[in-house]
């Protein structure tokens, strides 16, 4: 076992905004990847057997989980636990920690978004709290929630009409 240790994780990302949840989760796992990547640990697609001196990515990872998201990891059958494979260790994570209340919180946040300032900082928050949705609602919503939040003299501009794709967004 290397001297490394891997990234811990307490799984408090649920006191985030949705889109900071999101960005937290996905940081947490693409670390995860990149730091058993660099330490040789065994992937899913290794199919020989599973020695105790060959770690695999999951054996290692869940090593650093802390708090509420250890306390999760332990509701888990160890035997469920001892095969899991890393996709489905990304698919705990991800349904654990990023719930339907951050969804929810995302929705919530799209529908009373409000352009105060300029076009661009309203855009920059409305992609940031898209971003959380990840694909979960159509384009062509999308572009209603984004025109809905425009300031009145631009919501009314007959151009935004004709956009109902986010390629024309």
């Amino acid at each position: 076992m290397p001297s490394a240790k891997p990234p811990e994780f307490d799984g408090s990302v649920f006191k985030l905004a949705p889109h900071e949840c999101q960005a937290c989760v996905s940081e947490y796992l693409s670390l995860c990847e990149h730091m058993c990547q660099l330490h040789g640990f065994k992937t899913d697609d290794d199919t020989t057997e599973k020695y105790s001196y060959h770690l695999t990515w999951v054996d290692w990872i869940q090593t650093g989980l802390r708090d509420h998201a250890f306390q999760l990891w332990q509701r888990i059958d160890s035997h469920e636990c001892a095969k899991m494979k890393w996709s489905q260790f990304k698919t705990w994570v991800e349904s654990n920690f990023l719930s339907k209340l951050a969804f929810n919180k995302a929705i919530t946040l799209i529908l009373t978004l409000k352009q105060l300032r300029s076009v661009h900082d309203y855009t920059y928050q409305f992609n940031g709290i898209l971003y959380s949705l990840d694909n979960a609602i159509n384009d062509k919503a999308i572009c209603t929630y984004f025109q809905n939040g425009l300031k009145p003299s631009l919501r009314s501009r007959p151009e935004l009409d004709v956009i109902n794709d986010l390629a024309r967004l």
